[in-house]
C-alpha cells in the first residue's frame, strides 16, 4: 500500500508543478488609480476642556453641505475627500514574447506501476483439528440362553424272561428202565453123547462109573435167538428220541451175560467146555469201548472163558451199557422196542467125564444164555423239540420334561453326541449254554420313537423306525448285542406349553428265543431263562432351537469430543463455519457377534454434533442423527463437509466441546439356531469403533474485527523550472480547462469477502499546487476513500488549476520545487464475516495508472516587469477645506486614516509598490514616508471593474 500512495502523490505533484500560461489579454490602459483621504479618526479639540469632537460628527451636523468635494462613503458611512490621478500602459503580444512568457509549458504525462500487497494470510486459516477414536462394547443384554439342563432320556432296564421246560424232562420212574432178563437155552447140548459100546448093553443098569464123554464131534454148535422187549415211558412232548445215555454212576448200567451148562456140576466129574460164542445183543446197546465187546458190538466168549467144574460150568460177563441206540418217535409217550438177541458160535468139549449111570441126565443138559440188565437208568436222551420258545417283550419310556428359557419358542432338533447309542443286550442263562446249537432268536424287533433318527443299520427301517432282526443262532454265553447310534431327535412337532417342553415316547421290543432241534435231555434245564438289558449313553452335541424375537434396550452411550483451536489470526474474533478438506470422515465400525441369527437395530440413533455437516447419507436425518433400523451394517462412513462451529475466541482460544450419544435398542431376530453356538455367541458383545478423522479447515466462515493498516510516508517532488527574466514573481500558473490528474487503481487477487475493504487516502500536497476537486480539503489535502472491488478500477481525479509560485525567488531564473508530498493511507477491513477461501495466498496485485493531461497554460498570476517607468506624482491638497489646512486646529486621535482606492478592469492582477511622502511647504518629509503596496485583482472581463482599497493609519 505504501508504494501505492507514493505513486499517487507523485502523480499529483507532477500535475501541480506544471507551469502556467501567460494571459494574452493584459492591458495596462485599463488601470486606474484613485486615492481618498478621510475617516472618523480626525478630531477637533474643544477650548478650555479636555474633551474633543470628532470631525465626522461635526461634519454631519454643520458642514456637510458647505464643503466642496466632501462625500460620504456609502460603504462605511464615513466622510472622504478624493484626489484622482490616472495613468495607463498597454502590454501587447510583442511584449509578451519579449518577456518569455510563451516559453512556459508542461507536456502531458502518464505513469503506470504495479505493486503487490500482502493481505490476510490464508495459510494461517488452514487449521487442523485432531480427530478422535472411541470404542465401546455393547452387551447384547439377552441373557444366557442356556439349554445345558436339557438332556436326552436315558434308559437302563433289565428284564428276565423264562419258559418252563419241565415237560421235556423224564420223571424218575421214566428214567429207570425195567428190562426183563432173558433166558435163552439150547437143550440137549450133549444129546449126541453115547456110551461106550461095552456099556451100551447095560442100558438101564448102567454102572455108576466115571466114563469119558463120547460125542460124534467135540465141537458143538450154538445158535440161540431171543427177542428183547423194551418199553420206555417218556413225556409226550418228546419226539424223535435217540441217543439215550445211561447213568454210569454211582452204579453203571450194565448187562450181565452168563453162559452155562445147566446143572453140569452135578453130573460132570471132569473136563471143560471151551466156548467160542458171539452174543449179539443188537445195536440198541451202546457199550462203548470194552475188551469184551467186539467192534461189531458183539460180546465174545472165547477160549479164555473156559467153563469147568471149578466155575460150575458157568461163566458170565458184565458189560457196561453206555446208552441205548433208540431213534424212534414215542407214541403217546410210549416207546415199545423189540430187538433180537442172538448167541452163535460153538463150544468145544474137552475131557468131559461123568458117571455112566447118569448118561440120560447128561444128554438132557441144557446150554443156557442168561442176560440180565442191571441199573438201567436213563441219564439222558436226545429228542427233537419244536415250537418251544421264550417270549420276550417290553418297553422303556423315553421322556423329556424340561423348562426352557423364556427366549426359546421351541426345540426343533437335538443333535446327539458322536457315538450316542441305545444298546440291547440279550443273554441266556448259563444252563442254556449246552443248547447253544438249538437256540435261535426269532422275530425280534425294536420300535424306536419316531422322533429318533438313528444311523443307517441293517434291519432298520428308518421310515418307521422299526428294527427287525433276522432269525439267527443264539449263543447264551456270548449273548446278542444290538447297538443303535442315535444321530438326532426331532422335536419340531412338540409344542411348548407355558415354557415347558414335554416329550413322551417309548422304546419297545418283542421277540422270542426259539429252542428246536435235537436236544440231549441232560442239557435241558428245568426252565429256559433269558435276560434283556436295555441301556443307553445319549449325549447332546447341540440343540437346534427356535427362538423368539429377543429385544434389548441399550444403555445410553456418550462420547466426548473436546478440541481447542488456537487463534490463527489476531483479527479473527470467532469462527462461524468451516468447510473441510476432502478426506474428513466419521466412521462407524460395528463388529457383530457371529450369531446364527440376524441382529437387528431398533431405532438406534447416533446423535452427532449438530455443528457437523455431512454429505448426504440415506441413514442421516435432518437432526444429524444416524438412524439405524433393521439390518446393522458393519461399516458406516459419513463424509464430513462442514463444521458449524459458531464459537468465539476467548483468550486466543476457541473451545469445542461436543458429544456423540448412542440410544436405541437391538433385537435378535427370531429363528432357528444352533443353541450351543448361540449361547456362546451371546456371550460376545457388539464392538463399536467410532472414529473421527483429523480435519483440516479449508474454508473458514469467520468474523473478524475491524482491521486497519496505517501507512505514513512521504515522497520527494523535485522539479526545476526555468523562468524568463521578465517574470519577477510567479504567484500561480493557471491551466486551461481539461487539465487534470486521473488516478486509477485496479486491484486483483483481492479476497472476495462479505465485508467491504476500503481505502482511506490522505495526501498532503504542496501548497504550491493549485488543485480543485470534491476530495480536496483545505490546506491542499487530497482526502478520499473508496471501497476496493476485485477487478474493478477505482478512479479518482483532481482538476489541476495551476501552481502557486509566489513564494519562490525568481532572481536566479530557475524555480526549484523541492517539496515533500506526505501521505497517510489507511486500509480498513470492516468488522464482519469472511470466508477464508476468499483469501488468497497470492499477494494482492494493484495496478496504478496516473494520467496528467491537458496541460495547456491559460493564465499566469504573478509579478512581471512590464517595463513601465517609475511614476512620481504629487497630489495637491489645495482642495481641502481651509479649516483642515491649519495644523494647529486638528490633532490626529484614534486611528486617523488615509485611504487609497484603486480600480482596474484589466484581466491580470497588478502589484503596485510605491511610497506616500508628505510635502510640507514644498519639502519632502522623508521621515514620514509611508510605503504603499497595492494589489489590483484580476478582472474577469474589460467590462468588470475591480476595486481595491489601501489605507494608512496616521501616527
Amino acid at each position: 500500500m505504501k508504494r501505492l500512495f507514493h505513486s499517487a502523490c507523485l502523480c499529483s505533484a507532477l500535475l501541480l508543478l506544471s507551469t502556467a500560461c501567460i494571459d494574452h489579454r493584459y492591458d495596462m490602459s485599463k488601470l486606474s488609480l484613485k486615492l481618498a483621504f478621510g475617516g472618523d479618526s480626525l478630531s477637533i479639540p474643544l477650548v478650555s476642556s479636555n474633551g474633543k469632537i470628532f470631525l465626522g460628527t461635526a461634519l454631519d451636523s454643520l458642514l456637510q453641505d458647505s464643503i466642496e468635494g466632501l462625500e460620504k462613503d456609502s460603504l462605511n458611512n464615513l466622510y472622504k475627500f478624493e484626489i484622482k490621478d490616472n495613468f495607463s500602459y498597454v502590454l501587447d503580444s510583442a511584449a509578451k514574447a519579449e518577456m518569455g512568457l510563451s516559453e512556459l509549458s508542461i507536456e502531458d504525462q502518464s505513469i503506470e506501476e504495479v505493486f503487490e500487497v500482502e493481505g490476510l494470510d490464508a495459510s494461517a486459516t488452514k487449521i487442523s483439528i485432531e480427530g478422535m477414536q472411541h470404542s465401546e462394547l455393547i452387551d447384547l443384554g439377552v441373557g444366557d440362553i442356556a439349554l445345558d439342563n436339557l438332556s436326552l432320556p436315558q434308559t437302563s432296564i433289565e428284564k428276565s424272561f423264562s419258559s418252563d421246560l419241565s415237560k421235556y424232562q423224564l420223571s424218575d420212574s421214566q428214567k429207570h428202565l425195567d428190562i426183563k432178563p432173558l433166558h435163552i437155552e439150547q437143550g440137549n447140548l450133549l444129546g449126541a453123547a453115547s456110551l461106550p459100546a461095552f456099556l451100551e448093553a447095560l442100558a438101564g443098569n448102567l454102572p455108576h462109573e466115571e466114563i469119558s464123554l463120547i460125542l460124534p464131534s467135540d465141537t458143538l454148535d450154538i445158535n440161540l435167538n431171543e427177542n428183547l422187549k423194551l418199553s420206555l415211558d417218556v413225556p409226550t412232548a418228546l419226539k424223535g428220541i435217540g441217543d439215550i445215555k445211561l447213568k454210569q454212576a454211582p452204579t453203571a448200567a450194565n448187562m450181565n451175560i452168563r453162559i452155562q451148562l445147566e446143572n453140569a456140576e452135578n453130573f460132570l466129574t471132569a473136563g471143560e467146555i471151551i466156548p467160542d460164542i458171539r452174543i449179539s445183543p443188537s445195536d440198541i446197546f451202546d457199550f462203548g469201548t470194552q475188551a469184551s465187546v467186539s467192534g461189531s458190538n458183539d460180546i465174545v466168549f472165547s477160549s479164555s472163558d473156559v467153563m469147568n467144574g471149578a466155575n460150575h460150568y458157568s461163566i458170565s460177563k458184565t458189560i457196561g451199557i453206555k446208552g441205548l441206540n433208540i431213534a424212534n418217535d414215542p407214541v403217546d409217550g410210549k416207546m415199545d422196542i423189540q430187538k433180537q438177541i442172538s448167541a452163535s458160535g460153538n463150544v468145544k468139549v474137552n475131557g468131559i467125564k461123568y458117571y455112566a449111570d447118569q448118561i440120560t441126565e447128561i444128554k438132557n443138559l441144557r446150554f443156557l444164555v442168561e442176560v440180565a440188565f442191571n441199573d438201567i437208568v436213563i441219564e439222558s436222551l436226545s429228542f427233537e423239540i419244536e415250537g418251544q420258545s421264550v417270549d420276550m417283550s417290553g418297553e422303556s419310556q423315553l421322556n423329556i420334561q424340561e423348562e426352557l428359557p423364556e427366549q426359546i419358542a421351541g426345540i426343533h432338533q437335538i443333535i446327539a453326541k458322536e457315538n450316542s447309542y441305545i444298546q440291547i443286550l440279550i443273554k441266556g442263562d448259563e444252563k442254556l449254554q449246552p443248547l447253544k446249537d438249538n437256540l435261535s432268536i426269532q422275530a425280534f424287533s425294536l420300535q424306536f420313537p419316531k422322533a429318533f433318527k438313528l444311523a443307517v443299520q441293517e434291519g432298520l427301517d428308518q421310515s418307521s423306525n422299526t428294527f427287525c432282526l433276522a432269525p439267527q443262532a443264539f449263543n447264551p454265553a456270548e449273548g446278542l448285542q444290538l447297538r443303535f447310534l442315535l444321530e438326532s431327535v426331532d422335536l419340531s412337532q412338540v409344542a411348548i406349553t407355558n415354557g415347558s417342553l414335554s416329550f413322551e415316547d417309548q422304546l419297545s421290543y418283542s421277540g422270542s428265543l426259539g429252542l428246536q432241534g435235537k436236544i440231549n435231555s441232560a442239557d435241558l434245564p428245568d426252565y429256559a431263562a433269558m435276560n434283556i438289558s436295555v441301556s443307553s449313553s445319549l449325549g447332546i452335541q447341540d440343540i437346534i432351537a427356535d427362538t423368539k424375537k429377543i429385544e434389548h434396550s441399550l444403555e445410553d452411550i456418550h462420547m466426548s469430543f473436546e478440541e481447542k483451536i488456537e487463534r490463527p489470526l489476531k483479527e479473527l474474533t470467532s469462527i462461524n463455519s468451516a468447510t473441510l478438506e476432502d478426506g474428513a470422515f466419521v466412521k462407524l465400525h460395528l463388529q457383530l457377534p457371529k450369531l446364527p441369527l440376524n441382529i437387528l437395530a431398533e431405532d438406534i440413533r447416533i446423535a452427532l454434533p449438530k455443528m457437523m455437516e455431512f454429505a448426504s447419507h440415506p441413514m442421516l436425518n435432518q437432526n444429524n442423527e444416524l438412524c439405524i433400523n433393521g439390518d446393522i451394517p458393519s461399516d458406516i462412513q459419513l463424509e464430513l463437509k462442514k463444521l458449524n462451529i459458531n464459537k468465539t475466541f476467548e483468550n486466543d482460544e476457541l473451545q469445542i466441546s461436543e458429544s456423540i450419544s448412542v440410544k436405541g435398542g437391538i433385537a435378535v431376530e427370531a429363528g432357528r439356531v444352533n443353541a450351543k453356538e448361540l449361547s456362546e455367541a451371546l456371550k460376545e458383545k457388539i464392538a463399536i469403533d467410532f472414529s473421527l478423522s483429523d480435519m483440516v479447515l479449508s474454508d473458514i466462515g469467520a468474523n473478524i474485527s475491524g482491521i486497519s493498516y496505517q501507512l505514513s510516508d512521504s515522497i520527494s517532488f523535485n522539479e526545476e523550472i526555468e523562468i524568463p527574466s521578465e517574470i519577477l514573481r510567479i504567484d500561480s500558473l493557471l491551466l486551461s480547462d481539461g487539465a487534470e490528474i486521473n488516478v486509477a487503481f485496479l486491484a486483483e487477487n483481492l479476497p472476495e469477502l462479505d465485508v467491504p475493504i476500503s481505502m482511506d487516502v490522505r495526501l498532503d500536497l504542496p501548497e504550491a499546487f493549485l488543485l480543485s476537486g470534491e476530495d480536496l480539503k483545505d490546506g491542499n489535502i487530497w482526502h478520499f476513500d473508496a471501497d476496493i472491488v476485485n477487478g474493478k478500477s477505482i478512479e479518482k481525479s483532481l482538476k489541476i488549476k495551476g501552481l502557486n509560485l509566489s513564494t519562490f525567488d525568481l532572481s536566479s531564473g530557475i524555480v526549484n520545487l523541492n517539496e515533500a508530498i506526505k501521505y497517510d493511507v489507511t486500509v480498513y477491513m470492516a468488522a464482519g464475516e469472511i470466508n477464508s477461501s476468499d483469501l488468497s495466498d497470492k499477494p494482492i496485485k494493484v495496478s496504478t495508472k496516473a494520467d496528467i493531461k491537458g496541460l495547456q497554460l491559460d493564465k499566469v498570476y504573478g509579478v512581471v516587469d512590464p517595463n513601465i517607468e517609475n511614476i512620481s506624482e504629487s497630489i495637491s491638497l489645495s482642495d481641502l477645506p481651509d479649516f483642515m489646512k491649519d495644523p494647529d486646529m486638528v490633532s490626529l486621535e484614534i486611528n486617523p486614516v488615509i485611504a487609497l482606492s484603486a480600480k482596474s478592469n484589466i484581466s491580470i492582477p497588478l502589484v503596485i509598490d510605491g511610497a506616500l511622502t508628505p510635502v510640507v511647504d514644498g519639502v519632502n518629509d522623508d521621515n514620514r514616508t509611508q510605503s504603499i503596496h497595492i494589489e489590483l485583482p484580476r478582472a474577469a472581463s474589460p467590462e468588470e471593474v475591480k476595486e481595491h482599497h489601501f489605507w494608512i493609519a496616521a501616527t
